[in-house]
């Protein structure tokens, strides 16, 4: 079985992880908490503070408050044995479904 390995990639303005799963993959961007990538420029302006958004598949970016506590590590390993749509759904806060 081939090992999924992680890729930095750049769509825009935006640079962001992807981690590729069994189907699918989840894109991770950290980033200036002023930024939104879903947003088509950067701002110009920084607060110095970081945040996480997630994507499935190529869809809109979601806050990280919107998942539970352990997405972003867990992602680290989850990737290589799970679908991206299982993973996503598993961590996904009931309010932002």
């Amino acid at each position: 079985m081939e090992k999924l390995i992680p890729v930095q990639m750049n769509e825009k303005w935006v640079r962001f992880t992807r981690f590729p799963c069994t189907e699918g993959h989840i894109d991770r961007w950290i980033g200036d908490g002023i930024n939104d990538p879903n947003n088509k420029t950067m701002s110009q302006l920084s607060v110095n503070s970081f945040t996480e958004y997630y994507r499935l598949n190529d869809g809109k970016w979601i806050q990280k408050d919107h998942f539970e506590r352990d997405f972003s590590h867990d992602l680290l390993w989850l990737h290589e044995e799970h679908d991206a749509k299982a993973i996503w759904e598993a961590y996904l806060l009931d309010e932002a479904k």
